[in-house]
């Protein structure tokens, strides 16, 4: 998220979404009532001519439905100004896309509200999340709130001799592997009783600590054994 311009004594804010993250905070800091300016476009027929064309305009909409979908914020209500075919008071839709600038009017702004916008615009980190085992691969991208999936692969290995190892998967995807998670039999367990099974020093737990702390950008100290864990050595 880029902020533009910020003029809080008259409740303006000029900002440029950059991905659909910012999209989606967008659509949790504009309310109902809200007045939003923004480019749009609208079929129209110049003159005598039998085909509408497609005009961009710059409305300016008093907000009374936000919607985020798919890959787009689509914003809802009434114009607030008469402009060239567009009449006062008609019912219009701002689409917003990443890379478009958006300027949001509000009364007054809460700080939760700025929080979260200045919160949007700290550099993200960008990962990849690659997960598997045998037989299955899950990749994800890492997002500010949660994950992406991005594809599932399924195969079939007939011996370990096939599995790749760490060195051959980073020239494969091109990026370094911070961390390989075991298969753990603790799965299947708990697949057949349909409940969690908790290992809480096992490999895997220790992995996954290791892959958190990485996307993180922290240290971990990975402490195997009972009496090491205990007196913190």
């Amino acid at each position: 998220m880029r902020i533009l311009k910020k003029d809080l004594g008259h409740g303006k804010l000029v900002v440029q979404a950059q991905n659909l993250d910012d999209l989606w905070c967008l659509s949790q800091s504009v309310r109902k009532g809200d007045v939003v300016i923004g480019k749009t476009t609208r079929k129209v027929r110049l003159g005598s001519a039998e085909e509408a064309v497609k005009k961009q305009y710059v409305l300016s909409v008093a907000v009374e439905d936000v919607e985020f979908k798919e890959q787009s914020l689509r914003l809802s209500g009434k114009t607030t100004e008469a402009m060239e075919d567009i009449p006062k008071g008609s019912h219009h839709t701002i689409t917003t896309e990443p890379n478009d600038i958006l300027t949001i009017i509000k009364e007054s702004w809460q700080k939760y509200e700025l929080d979260r916008i200045d919160q949007a615009t700290q550099v993200q980190l960008s990962a990849l999340i690659v997960i598997f085992d045998r037989e299955l691969c899950l990749l994800a991208r890492l997002k500010s709130r949660g994950y992406e999936i991005i594809t599932e692969l399924k195969g079939r290995v007939r011996k370990k001799g096939y599995e790749l190892k760490k060195n051959e998967i980073e020239s494969i995807v091109g990026v370094p592997v911070h961390t390989m998670i075991p298969f753990d039999n603790a799965v299947m367990e708990s697949v057949n009783k349909k409940q969690p099974v908790v290992h809480m020093n096992s490999s895997v737990n220790n992995e996954f600590r290791r892959l958190a702390a990485v996307i993180n950008g922290e240290k971990v100290e990975i402490r195997s054994g009972f009496w090491s864990r205990l007196l913190g050595r």
